[in-house]
This record gives C-alpha cells, sequence and structure tokens, in this order.
C-alpha cells in the first residue's frame, strides 16, 4: 500500500553542514511532524505487516553518530519517532534506504483509516529553545505477507 512518494522534510531548517547527508537535503520543512490515514483492507490473522521507509537521511542520533554518518562534534538528536493509531511503534536511529519497521497486527483497523505519524527528534544540547533535528524520507509504504 502505498502511503506517499514525495520528499518529505521534518524539522526546522536550522542544521548544520556537517549533519548527516546535509548536503543532500532538498526540500523545505513541513514542520516537526507528519501525519496520514490510510485505509488497509482485510489481513489474513498471523500476517507480517512493515511501514516501510523506502529512504531516510538526516538522522543525527548518537547511534548514527557513532557509525560515522555525520560530523557534529559536539551534539546528537534524540531519534525521529514512529506511531501507528496513536502508539509508538519505533525509533529511527539510522540513515538508510528499504527501513522496515513492524505494525504490531493489534493495533491495525481492517477496512478503516489508520493512522501513520512520524515526528522528528530534538538536538539534546539545546536547552535554550527546541531545536529539532532536520531529516528528509520518501517513498512510504505498507507491506504486508
Amino acid at each position: 500500500i502505498t502511503i506517499d512518494t514525495n520528499m518529505l522534510h521534518l524539522g526546522d531548517n536550522s542544521y548544520s553542514d556537517r549533519s548527516a547527508n546535509a548536503g543532500e537535503l532538498q526540500v523545505q520543512t513541513d514542520g516537526p511532524y507528519y501525519s496520514k490515514k490510510i485505509k488497509i483492507p482485510s489481513i489474513t490473522p498471523g500476517s507480517k505487516v512493515n511501514l516501510v521507509i523506502g529512504s531516510i537521511i538526516g538522522v543525527d542520533t548518537m547511534m548514527a553518530k557513532s557509525m560515522g554518518q555525520n560530523r557534529v562534534n559536539n551534539a546528537y538528536a534524540s531519534p525521529p519517532e514512529v506511531y501507528f493509531n496513536g502508539n509508538k511503534i519505533a525509533d529511527i536511529q539510522v540513515n538508510g534506504d528499504g527501513q522496515k519497521i513492524k505494525v504490531p497486527y493489534n493495533l491495525i483497523k481492517q477496512n478503516q483509516f489508520n493512522e501513520i505519524t512520524i515526528k522528528t527528534g530534538r538536538n539534546m544540547s539545546q536547552t535554550a529553545y527546541v531545536d529539532y533535528d532536520d531529516i528528509e524520507f520518501m517513498n512510504l509504504s505498507v507491506e504486508t505477507r
């Protein structure tokens, strides 16, 4: 099930050129979160359901830094969070393509609208104001097996 094929930018348009993939960020921010409702048809009990993020860049978590995905010296961000029907189902720790996030079967409203929300992280070193981590992602889909 295709959710969105657009390039989406979350954050506040304030980021270092040392941030993960900073030179590749392409579009202006859509704010600190993305939310969309999608209808999911009947699914056979026991089926595996995954939210798939085709590509995500800009994640500046401590894990991403430890993997050499950014060059920010003295800061890191909390991970972007993924929610399904208001329930947190994942933290996104690293940048990459084809990331799959398991959607618990019991959270799915079959033949009804379900809400998927992604919230960007925050710079954990900034205390004077909220500094959102700028990320971009594209090609969101739901996969069932």
